[in-house]
This record gives structure tokens, sequence and C-alpha cells, in this order.
């Protein structure tokens, strides 16, 4: 089977589906460009714009992953395959693993490349459609309203239970929630990421708690991470970002394992240790803000 007969049929899958209805555009939803070519960035979100949707645009998968996080309105990834660093195809897979069933987020993957290897992974990894480039407003709008049928069909299914909020003592008997600590946890990233916007200096740098700080969002917001992932969250080479996740699980504050649904992906977590260490620390952030 070639791309183009792969091409086909998702061009049949789509007649399938239907045309849109009107009352989709309606939706709070926002789409999200990723390519480390700002030229295409910028002119796929002009046209997405032009079609009067909600876009943004970033030319990274770390910046990615970033908005992500923050914006829980982007339910539609437009991604390129071939960047530096972690790929299109890291995107999809951190995409699966950060959110899974209970954040639904449709993948769209534009390429210039036609290979036959692309297009099976890219569907393996639960793309929706493939936009070749250059991307016509025809094809971006089709994959655009075939991603907004998904989301519609999926918003009339039973939401999977998210795991309850939890709650510990610290040493004085005051309950710190479990959102209280994630909160915690991303008001330093962001003091950490304004500091590096403002002040650049490589005497800064510490790859090492950038990527704990990672570890425990996630373990506070029950998402799993990968190794590419976690060292992405940091500004250093992914070389040197590796070097420091070696030094975390050495030290007892992280575990490597395999994925279990992919064992060419190898996942790091936050351990028992690193746990209690990272509470500890965010009880006591906790009682210089309370002022106790």
């Amino acid at each position: 089977m070639c791309y183009a007969t792969l091409w086909l049929q998702w061009k049949a899958w789509a007649t399938e589906m239907g045309e849109m209805p009107q009352s989709f555009l309606d939706d709070q939803t926002t789409i999200l460009v990723v390519d480390d070519n700002l030229d295409e960035v910028a002119e796929l979100c002009d046209a997405i714009d032009g079609m009067g949707h909600n876009v943004k645009g970033v030319e990274s998968v770390r910046s990615a992953l970033h908005v992500l996080e923050q914006d829980r309105t982007v339910k539609i990834v437009i991604t390129d395959i071939r960047m530096e660093g972690m790929d299109g195809f890291d995107l999809l897979a951190e995409i699966d693993a950060r959110y899974g069933h209970y954040r639904p987020i449709a993948k769209i993957v534009a390429s210039g490349y036609q290979e036959y290897d692309y297009a099976i992974e890219a569907m393996r990894l639960g793309a929706i459609d493939i936009i070749q480039k250059p991307c016509s407003a025809n094809a971006i709008k089709a994959a655009i309203r075939r991603a907004l049928i998904l989301q519609h069909q999926r918003r009339g299914r039973p939401a999977p239970m998210s795991a309850p909020a939890f709650e510990e003592a610290d040493a004085d008997g005051t309950a710190i929630e479990g959102n209280e600590k994630l909160q915690l946890i991303k008001g330093i990233q962001k003091q950490r990421q304004i500091r590096s916007d403002l002040i650049e200096c490589d005497s800064f740098s510490d790859p090492a708690w950038d990527i704990f700080l990672d570890l425990c969002s996630a373990r506070f917001s029950n998402q799993k991470v990968s190794i590419s992932s976690a060292c992405a969250a940091t500004d250093a080479p992914f070389s040197t970002a590796l070097r420091y996740v070696n030094r975390l699980v050495a030290a007892g504050l992280a575990i490597r394992y395999d994925d279990p649904l992919d064992k060419r992906r190898n996942m790091l977590e936050l351990s028992e240790d690193g746990q209690a260490k990272i509470e500890t620390f965010l009880a006591e952030i906790a009682k210089t803000t309370d002022g106790r």
C-alpha cells in the first residue's frame, strides 16, 4: 500500500463523516499549530484565523506541551514532523501519555514528506489526518472539520472519572490538598520561566531542578512523562539534560521504566522518596506564603 492509497482511504472516511453542522463552529476550541519554521506557523495560523477559529502557534514541541498544560481550550493540534530536538511523533506520543482519554485532543499532521513509514507511524500515534505541505485552504478546512466532528462525538460520551484530589497533613497538622501542591509547583515553574525570559544567563541554569519540578507536576496531575519530554523541560541540550536525568535516578529521586504500551519509549516518574521530599518542601513554602 502506498502513501497515495492511504490518502484516498482518509478521504473516503471523511466523506462518510459528512458535513459539519454550522453550530460546531461556536465551540470554544483553540487550534494549536506546531512547526519549527516560523514563516509556516504564521501562514497556517493566518489561514485558520481567517476561517473563524481560535488559533495559537509555537515553534517547538516543548512550547507546545507548555501551551497544552496552560490552555485547556486547545482541543486540536496540527504539527509538523521533522523538527529539531523532540519531533512531531514525540508530540503525538506525549499528548496520549499526558492526557489520554480524560482530555481527548485531535491530532493532525502537516508534512512535506510523503514516505509510507511516516503515514503509518502517524496513524499508529492516533493522527486523524495528514495534510501535505504546502497546505491548501481546502485541505486545512477539511481536516479541521473532521477534528471538530470527532470532538463533538466524544463530548457525547461519558467522561472517564478523574482521580480524586488527595490531601495530606504537614508538620503542623494543616492539610495541603493535592490541587494546592500542583498550583505551588506550577507557580515555581512560572517564576523560573519569567526569570529565564528576562535574565539570560547560563549561570542560573539548573536542569535537574527543572526536570524534578516537571516530574512533580506530572505526579500531582496524574500524567505520565517520557524521558524525552522530561529533558525538554530544561533549556539544556538533550544530551546534557539526559545526564541530569541519570543523576536524579541515581539519587533515588526518580524512577526510569519502560512504557508498557510501547517498549521503545522510556518513561520517568517521581520516586516515593522524591515525592516525600517535594511534599516537605511544599509544606515549608506554604508556611511562608501563609505567614506561619
